[in-house]
């Protein structure tokens, strides 16, 4: 007899393929340990169902370039900070390079705090003014402005800043009453000379 039919011709149970003993990579061992330790396979799953939640969220974070950066010592500064703003090549290029390692030497000769921004988009005047707005409220209290837009930038709004101090690095003969122009190997010595001292 090939195979049972029922009544209305539905394959009866006795044909329906065992699929209970088909072997499947691990399933007998959990399901064993499932019936010696329930409490440790339900840990087991939630620890898998929290590393699969873990790796998406990594997966899909967005992630952010740090511009604005502050040098990373157990060294005790002051609130004093001074801040430049440099074009989309950072403190790398040739024009920068020099004047963050000014920055750097007075912030090691006082305790300033030294930080940098590099400008990121489009080369324009108004996307430069929107970075230096960005550090005028990061509480800088002197920008340094280096390259041809940040020091435009410079000269546009360092009015509408009267409380920091703006110092445009290179030849240019700016000069108002909370702006001035300062050639790169003169600069560590004039932050050195402007940090506001404790008396004694």
């Amino acid at each position: 007899m090939a195979g049972a039919r029922s009544r209305n011709n539905i394959t009866t149970r006795s044909q329906v393929p065992d699929t209970r003993r088909l072997p499947i990579p691990g399933l007998e061992r959990l399901l064993k340990l499932a019936q010696v330790r329930p409490y440790a396979t339900a840990a087991a799953c939630s620890g898998l169902a929290l590393a699969a939640l873990s790796l998406a969220a990594a997966a899909f974070w967005p992630h952010e370039s740090h511009r604005y950066e502050a040098p990373t010592t157990a060294r005790q500064y002051s609130s004093y900070t001074t801040c430049l703003l440099a074009d989309s090549q950072g403190v790398t290029s040739a024009a920068a390079a020099p004047v963050w390692s000014a920055m750097q030497t007075a912030s090691r000769a006082t305790t300033e705090q030294a930080h940098y921004l590099a400008v990121n988009g489009t080369d324009t005047l108004a996307n430069t003014e929107a970075y230096l707005n960005s550090l005028a409220q990061q509480a800088c209290n002197v920008i340094v402005a280096t390259g041809t837009q940040p020091a435009a930038a410079a000269r546009a709004r360092a009015a509408a800043y009267p409380g920091i101090h703006f110092i445009i690095v290179g030849s240019d003969a700016s000069h108002t009453a909370n702006l001035e122009t300062v050639q790169a190997n003169q600069l560590a010595n004039n932050l050195e000379s402007s940090y506001p001292r404790p008396s004694s």
